[in-house]
């Protein structure tokens, strides 16, 4: 059941407008006495060619009541919408619990492939807290999609070719290639490379060593070849031991190094469309030379797209435009999302608008999904956190919380050891992507563990914790919530509001996939859950004790609560817990 869109379908035919052009605009008041959405007609002035404040007394007058919107009335330049709730509840609650933990998506999708490009680390170095944010912002953006019955393709493209790779066998060949007892081999790789990269930039000569090394490598000597895998082999491992925490998995994982047949076919294909000039030696795309076949409004690139250094090396560019004319030609998408740092901006403004001059199909449906930075993250040294000890430490830190909470005595009493630890654990991740998600990919997110591990606020321990709590109600019932109960006790102007938020997870998802941003899905479980905790205190509202038809009506609404909740931070990453 999708409430919103059910509401923009009432208001279409008065409007003389698109549902789908209404549904976005549709908002829930801050004062819910105003009624249980607004329509703010401010957008709409232009097209209608009429004051805001005419829109919404035109619509007020043009709408005509149906079973589940039954009033609209003009409130300056808002039209606030009133709605039955006996009947909302009777459409929506049976439509979630037929629906379990999968409410909320849609077949919209269907046909439809989106290609999401994303963590995508450096081979030869762990796991930094700076990977954090493509992964779980990439695997989150997979699921909703996948949610909305899209054919996704989550793509790990992983660094693993370059010049730095010959300085790093350089210092394997110099110093050894097995790690000393007690050091892992990722992290041995990470300390030879910072060794011999110090000493390339005092000695040119080794520096000339690396670049001679490499060009042995392009040039496919066996040998090399070897030990290029090895490094990557010890990566690829370590890294999947990071995925497994973080519940992270991948359609394809395809290094630089895996398009390197492709290159030329690309330059090639630059140069027959008329595309490719020479500037000292190299090759380019001057971009802002075709400013009018680009059209769209946007200002001109004015640096140019380097394909080809003048000693006939490619780089990241040539490599990242094999990728596109291979994704396009395998998997025919019509979305594909790079969610890469916002650094990058200005590589796929270039990159994407080069692919729109060739004609690469689905070149429109090219995205930059931007993020921002961490802040508070850097040791005292100024040296990167690997990801793996923030992981840790966040398992740590939320296992002594609860230890030493009286809420969660019992549970300590009655588990072994092994399943406290895995719930422990599921807190503490949970609670490191939950305050990555909970942010507007492209703000910098703020580091502070007691914030991110507290079990009230705005965190992923607060839900996973009324998650918790509606499924111990549930257990307690002894009975499973009804299919048909007294849906007017969901009339009750305490309760209503929470079936309402109910119905909004299909609304929040859909526009989560439309604007690439998971934090819509966060703020919506983060109302949603707030407004059931404050429903829960009040009085004559404890489910287990209540008359039998009220009683009947509370378990539907709690049993829908806690699927609405179970799905949402199923999408961003979260594990659900049904004891804590």
């Amino acid at each position: 059941m999708d409430l919103v869109r059910t509401v923009a379908e009432a208001l279409a035919g008065a409007a003389g407008l698109p549902c789908e052009d209404l549904e976005g605009l549709l908002e829930v008041p801050r004062d819910e006495a105003l009624g249980d959405y607004a329509l703010p007609c401010f957008t709409l002035a232009r097209r209608l060619r009429k004051a805001p404040p005419a829109i919404a007394s035109s619509l007020a007058r043009a709408f005509r009541p149906t079973a589940l919107v039954r009033e609209a009335r003009a409130v300056g330049p808002y039209l606030n919408l009133r709605l039955d709730a006996a009947a909302v509840a009777a459409v929506v609650l049976p439509a979630v619990l037929e629906a379990g933990e999968d409410y909320g998506g849609s077949r919209e999708g269907a046909g439809r492939t989106v290609v999401v490009d994303y963590s995508s680390p450096n081979i030869a170095k762990p796991f930094g807290i700076g990977h954090l944010r493509s992964t779980v912002i990439g695997a989150a953006l997979c699921r909703i999609h996948r949610r909305l019955g899209w054919r996704v393709v989550g793509v790990n493209h992983l660094g693993d070719w370059g010049t730095q790779f010959g300085l790093l066998n350089v210092a394997r060949e110099r110093y050894g290639r097995e790690p000393p007892p007690g050091v892992d081999p990722l992290h041995h790789l990470l300390g030879l490379y910072v060794r011999i990269h110090r000493e390339a930039e005092a000695d040119p000569s080794v520096a000339e060593a690396g670049r001679a090394w490499f060009r042995g490598l392009e040039a496919g000597e066996p040998a090399r070849l070897a030990a290029w895998r090895e490094c990557v082999a010890t990566s690829v491992a370590e890294f999947d031991r990071i995925y497994r925490l973080l519940g992270v998995d991948f359609e394809e994982t395809r290094g630089e190094s895996s398009y390197n047949d492709r290159l030329e076919a690309a330059v090639q294909r630059v140069r027959e469309a008329g595309l490719l000039a020479t500037s000292e030696g190299a090759q380019v795309v001057d971009l802002a030379a075709h400013v009018e076949r680009l059209g769209g409004g946007e200002p001109p690139i004015e640096e140019p797209i380097l394909l080809r250094k003048a000693d006939g090396a490619t780089l990241y560019a040539t490599r990242d435009l094999a990728a596109v004319l291979y994704r396009a030609e395998v998997h025919r998408f019509e979305r594909c999302l790079y969610v890469v740092g916002a650094p990058q901006a200005l590589h796929f403004r270039q990159l994407f608008a080069l692919a729109r001059l060739l004609g690469v199909p689905g070149s429109e449906g090219l995205v930059h999904v931007a993020f921002g930075h961490y802040l508070g993250m850097r040791t005292r040294e100024g040296s990167i956190v690997f990801l793996e000890e923030v992981l840790e430490e966040a398992e740590r830190r939320s296992a002594e919380t609860m230890r030493a909470s009286g809420k969660f005595a019992s549970l300590y009493a009655e588990l072994p050891g092994e399943e406290l630890e895995a719930i422990a654990r599921a807190v503490g991740v949970g609670a490191v992507v939950f305050n990555d998600l909970k942010n507007r990919r492209i703000k910098d997110v703020e580091f502070d563990w007691d914030r991110i591990l507290a079990f009230d606020g705005e965190t992923g321990p607060y839900l996973q914790y009324t998650h918790a709590r509606l499924a111990s109600i549930l257990r307690r019932a002894g009975e499973g919530p009804p299919r048909e109960a007294a849906w007017g006790e969901c009339a009750d102007e305490r309760v209503a509001p929470v079936v309402r938020r109910i119905a909004g997870l299909p609304a929040a998802v859909r526009r989560a996939a439309a604007d690439h941003e998971p934090s819509i899905v966060a703020g919506y479980l983060l109302d949603l859950a707030q407004s059931w905790n404050r429903v829960e205190r009040q009085e004559g509202m404890k489910v287990i004790d209540a008359p039998p038809a009220r009683r009947g009506a509370l378990l539907a609404v709690v049993a829908a609560l806690r699927m609405t909740l179970a799905s949402g931070l199923s999408l961003l990453g979260v594990r659900p817990l049904a004891r804590m």
